[in-house]
């Protein structure tokens, strides 16, 4: 699997990101205009109560141990902040 996209270290790059890629490319007559919607709004809040579903084979890849132990903590970290965690597949 592969990934071609931007490269963030904070989940406020991670919200501030679809503000940037999300407008119209003015090269393309056909791309839609900008949605009007700022995803850094509400960053302060949280994620409290916040579903979050995760898997980290999705059902059938070869992960290796290392990354494998590395998700496990990131998904504890976020459980332990208040997300309404499943594991999934």
């Amino acid at each position: 699997m592969s990934h071609v996209g931007p490269m963030i270290r904070t989940v406020a790059e991670a919200a501030l990101t679809p503000n940037v890629l999300a407008g119209p490319d003015r090269r393309d007559w056909s791309a839609l205009p900008r949605p009007g919607i700022d995803y850094t709004i509400g960053l302060e809040v949280g994620v409290r109560g916040l579903p979050l579903l995760a898997s980290v084979d999705l059902g059938h890849a070869r992960v290796d141990p290392e990354v494998r132990a590395a998700l496990g903590r990131a998904f504890s970290v976020l459980a332990d902040l208040g997300t309404e965690y499943r594991r999934g597949g």
